[in-house]
């Protein structure tokens, strides 16, 4: 995002780096892919007492030479929103929400917190995949978040649930809970969000929008196998993302293979990495007969 700043005067020309005429087209900026191509469009509506208005999703060229060309476009019926239109949507986004468009892999995908529900399109014809699937965890609906990597959808959030979907088909593939310990987290489990995917790993971390004092204890900085949803490793640690989900991507960073964050338990700054591994192996320094017994000893550092 770009932020300006106060008081300063921008000379709006210099903001210009392609500037073509387009069709005229309705809706928002749904994805861009550099040197491809731009995906935008409209959410539509299928409220139970509103007429139905169709979604429509298009895309332009940005390939050298052909700027601005249409590339396709086509109408959707978005899902059936059973909530009443007096019902505000409110900042929980209760009602249908989306599109959120994943070009890689052929799907735009919809989204319902109040029911804790998902949708899946084919990103080609329009034409509904998957959905409605089977309702998240209830305490979903402070925030249906999500990150999309190598097909799979990843849905977390204060539920403390991490629910791995094929993104094509909608199948859940795997679960993952990170439970409560005690009675301390008011959510049943431990929120958690997905803070970083390196190498088939997911980090999560836990963290929240007013902590209380003294923190609750039990949330880990935690690594998921991204194909199995197996743990690999947690250690103590309470993520420093205070506003939950949409401060997700603070509460660790990662880089050139370690994972750095502040533990909200001690106020300090961690770097986990591989560490020394090494492997050492000794066996009989002489010939040993044939079918005479033999011990081999070693060890593994990691």
């Amino acid at each position: 995002m770009w932020r300006p700043g106060l008081n300063v005067t921008y000379d709006g020309n210099n903001g210009f780096s392609l500037n073509v005429s387009v069709p005229d087209l309705e809706g928002s900026i749904r994805a861009v892919r550099e040197d491809l191509y731009v995906i935008g469009g409209t959410s539509g509506m299928n409220r139970v007492d509103e007429p139905l208005e169709l979604g429509n999703l298009w895309a332009l060229s940005l390939e050298k030479g052909h700027e601005g060309e249409l590339l396709w476009n086509f109408t959707y019926t978005p899902p059936y929103d059973e909530i009443p239109s007096v019902i505000p949507a409110s900042m929980y986004r209760g009602h249908v929400y989306g599109p959120t468009v994943d070009p890689e892999d052929g799907v735009f995908l919809f989204e319902e917190s109040i029911s804790g529900r998902r949708w899946g399109y084919d990103l080609e014809t329009g034409q509904l995949l998957w959905g409605p699937t089977e309702p998240e965890p209830a305490m979903n609906f402070y925030g249906m978040y999500d990150n999309i990597y190598q097909g799979k959808l990843f849905s977390f959030g204060y539920g403390g649930t991490l629910i791995a979907y094929n993104i094509t088909t909608g199948d859940v593939l795997w679960t993952y809970i990170a439970e409560n310990v005690g009675y301390e987290s008011p959510y049943g489990n431990y929120p958690i969000f997905v803070t970083a995917i390196a190498d088939g790993k997911i980090y999560l971390a836990t963290g929240e929008h007013s902590p209380t004092q003294p923190l609750m204890r039990g949330p880990n900085l935690r690594c998921i196998d991204a194909e199995t949803g197996d743990e690999v490793w947690k250690v103590s640690f309470y993520g420093s993302g205070d506003g939950g989900g949409h401060l997700q991507s603070v509460m660790v960073v990662i880089a050139d293979g370690h994972v750095v964050g502040l533990n909200y338990y001690d106020n300090q700054i961690y770097c986990f990495g591989k560490g020394p591994s090494a492997t050492t192996v000794t066996g009989p320094d002489t010939v040993v007969p044939l079918g005479t017994t033999v011990l081999i000893k070693g060890t593994v550092t990691d």
